[in-house]
Order: structure tokens, then sequence, then C-alpha cells
């Protein structure tokens, strides 16, 4: 046997026998230990609350978080737009989508956004307003 794994053993039995014999360190009751913080378990990120959140809420939406602390929650009927406008030489203006957040996957319902049209039952919400604070959203201080 390797010395390092015997060493091991020889380790846990001694450790074993002074718990039996009521030598070695106390364990805290079971109420104790479930109820206090683990000290090197963190804080979940950011990311990991609003998922647990949005789960709790709404089984089918997903989201997106911004490096700067923005929220976007993509639900199934909503579609987060940034419109961009192109002047045509005769001076008219087209504005037409030029970013799409959403989590439709229908081609037909995106070409039809991209063209500035509404589909039926589907909300059209411009990104840039479009977003929640996070620590907003999560009811929580925001860290200075």
């Amino acid at each position: 046997m390797k010395r390092h794994q015997l060493f091991l053993i020889v380790c846990m039995a001694t450790f074993g026998l002074a718990m039996i014999c009521g030598c070695g360190p106390s364990a805290p009751k079971a109420s104790e230990a479930f109820w206090k913080p683990i000290p090197h378990f963190k804080e979940p990120t950011l990311f990991e609350q609003v998922r647990i959140k949005l789960r709790k809420q709404c089984a089918d939406c997903g989201f997106t978080l911004t490096e700067n602390g923005i929220l976007h929650i993509t639900y199934p009927d909503v579609v987060y737009v940034t419109w961009a406008e192109d002047e045509k030489p005769d001076g008219t203006v087209h504005r037409y989508a030029s970013e799409i957040l959403t989590s439709i996957q229908s081609d037909t319902i995106i070409e039809q956004i991209q063209k500035g049209e509404t589909p039926p039952g589907i909300k059209i919400v411009d990104y840039d307003s479009g977003g929640i604070d996070v620590y907003e959203f999560l009811g929580i201080k925001r860290p200075n």
C-alpha cells in the first residue's frame, strides 16, 4: 500500500475512534448544522438569482443580462427591437429592425418584424427602453 494511502487510513481511524470515545471535536446539533450558513459557500451570481426567480414566475421565459446590469426577459410573445433608419436618395426614411432579441423560432415572424410589421399576438418592445435594472427585478440593493 502506498504511504499516503496508509496515512489517510490511520488518520480516519484515529478521528473515528476519538469521536466514538467522546474525546474528539463535537459535531453541531442537526438543527444548528442545517441553519448555519456554510462559510465557503459563495453568494449566487446575479445571473443565477435571475434564473431562479424567473423559473418560479415563467416556465418558458429566457433572459439576457448585460454587463451594466440591464435585464431583458424573453417572453414567448415579446420581441425586443433596436431600430435603425436608412435615408433613400429621394429623402424618404426607411425604418427597419437592425437587431432583434426574442425566443420566437419562426422565420416568418422574424421577417415580418424586420420589415417593420407587427405580427398578431406579438408585442414589439424597444430594446433600449425595455430593459429592467437587475437589482430592481431581484429586489436587492445595488452594491456600492
